[in-house]
């Protein structure tokens, strides 16, 4: 548990937001040692919104019709799942969200849109997942350009190690785990917010660079991409502490939320389109 999911949750609030009665909830604990609350004062229960995650998933895995021992099993498993990595993590937070098999082009445009209009939104969080330090690398002109009106900005890559330069960490990702395969652009800001997370497909890996395809999630609801920053922050913080000290503050609560305007999410398709239009022209002028 992190400082972005502390345990301020009653039992009331907890069988409001899973359906599960609280009586149910403390014969659980009491025969399966499930949901586990901290105690408030050495009394009152209070649990995080992790804990939640878990119990839902595993009334999902009951629903399924998987005994009760193996669906406690399979909620956390899920959560632990989710611990090293964005794509699982907000995939656990919002199960609703629609996954997309994308080209690697599609992911690049994307991610494009959403680094063109942040720039015109100072002051917020930007997290980046690149996968390889090389990419970075190609990327980092655009992103220095970020780190210029940014509060604070986060990237994940096979970096040597960690390093911090003012408003702006790079996190080295351990080879192996799913963060490594993980592609993502997070923009939380204090009045626009949008978000890609994908992680390559593993069998697309060894296909031409080009022709990568990834599962994707994205997404511009506030709620959506304020998840998607603590759980980044959370794994950035595991590697450099001083990054959770600054960010703990401003994710802790929930976004203003204000509801995109139509001319905001059409102009934002049309960056989408203009960035795929220009590679499909580009590809068309060398196969000419």
């Amino acid at each position: 548990m992190s400082n972005f999911d502390a345990a301020e949750l009653t039992i009331g609030d907890v069988a409001d937001r899973t359906g599960i009665p609280a009586s149910t909830l403390r014969m659980w604990e009491s025969r399966y040692g499930f949901p586990a609350p901290r105690r408030s004062g050495g009394t009152h229960r209070r649990y995080t919104d992790e804990d939640c995650r878990a119990i839902l998933e595993m009334k999902r895995a009951r629903e399924r019709g998987l005994p009760m021992g193996r669906a406690v099993s399979s909620g956390l498993a899920a959560v632990r799942s989710a611990q090293d990595s964005l794509f699982n993590g907000l995939r656990l937070r919002h199960p609703d969200l629609p996954v997309l098999l994308l080209p690697q082009a599609f992911m690049l445009a994307l991610s494009a849109a959403l680094e063109t209009t942040a720039l015109g939104h100072p002051d917020g969080i930007l997290v980046g997942a690149f996968q390889r330090a090389a990419a970075y690398a190609a990327a980092e002109p655009r992103w220095a350009r970020l780190s210029e009106t940014a509060s604070a900005l986060v990237t994940f890559a096979d970096f040597p190690q960690p390093e911090r330069d003012g408003n702006s960490w790079k996190i080295p990702t351990r080879a192996g785990t799913a963060l490594a395969a993980e592609w993502a652009v997070v923009c939380d800001t204090p009045h626009w917010w949008g978000c890609l997370v994908g992680r390559e497909i593993p069998h697309a890996a060894r296909r031409p660079h080009r022709r990568r395809t990834f599962e994707a999630m994205w997404s511009l609801d506030p709620l959506v991409v304020r998840d998607a920053s603590r759980i980044a922050a959370s794994l950035g913080a595991a590697v450099a502490p001083d990054l959770g000290d600054v960010l703990v503050g401003r994710l802790q609560h929930q976004p203003r939320v204000r509801a995109s305007t139509l001319g905001e999410a059409s102009q934002f398709t049309n960056r989408v389109l203009e960035h795929l239009l220009g590679a499909a022209r580009t590809a068309a002028g060398r196969g000419a």
